[in-house]
């Protein structure tokens, strides 16, 4: 492009990073992020998040929070889109402290957790039966100003159902989304 006369902007970085990441060439689109760099083009969360799910998916979740605080240091706020995808890696792994941590992670830097976010944390925590912290998280929620959807109560119920002896507890939650 540069030897053409026309001089590759952000966007165009950006479109490459994405083409490299959708082909798991994850080390291009390092390369791309870092000629961004060189040359002090301006990155931005699509450039980010690209590269951050692309990490995740391969299993370099280390990797992934580096880049978030980047986004940080460089004035960029990550999106709940950005953490979401993180996220996803942890509650996949079983991860429960990195996972409800990065939920308060998110909180603490003014990110809301939006319906996916909780979900997958409840759903995780249902799966590996550590009911306690799904009352905490759903108490959480509560005190955000979250309101359940239908989608969150169908979390709560169908895994509330799997496990024995929780069927009782499945009806509240199916009473409280009825009451709603």
């Amino acid at each position: 492009m540069g030897s053409s006369g026309i001089e590759p902007d952000a966007c165009s970085y950006s479109v490459f990073i994405r083409a490299y990441c959708e082909a798991n060439n994850i080390h291009a689109a390092f390369r791309v992020l870092d000629r961004m760099r060189r040359y002090n083009l301006v990155t931005n969360l699509f450039t980010y998040n690209c590269i951050i799910k692309k990490l995740c998916k391969n299993d370099k979740v280390d990797d992934a929070y580096q880049l978030l605080t980047e986004m940080i240091d460089k004035g960029i706020s990550p999106d709940t889109w950005s953490y979401n995808v993180i996220l996803a890696y942890h509650c996949e792994h079983f991860e429960v402290n990195r996972a409800l941590g990065l939920i308060s992670r998110m909180e603490r830097f003014e990110c809301l957790p939006d319906r996916h976010t909780y979900n997958m944390a409840l759903k995780m925590l249902i799966n590996i039966g550590r009911f306690d912290r799904v009352t905490e998280l759903w108490e959480t929620m509560a005190d955000n100003g979250f309101y359940p959807s239908a989608s969150t109560y169908a979390v709560m119920i169908h895994g509330l159902c799997k496990k024995r002896g929780k069927l009782e507890e499945a009806c509240k939650y199916f009473e409280l989304m009825i009451d709603e």
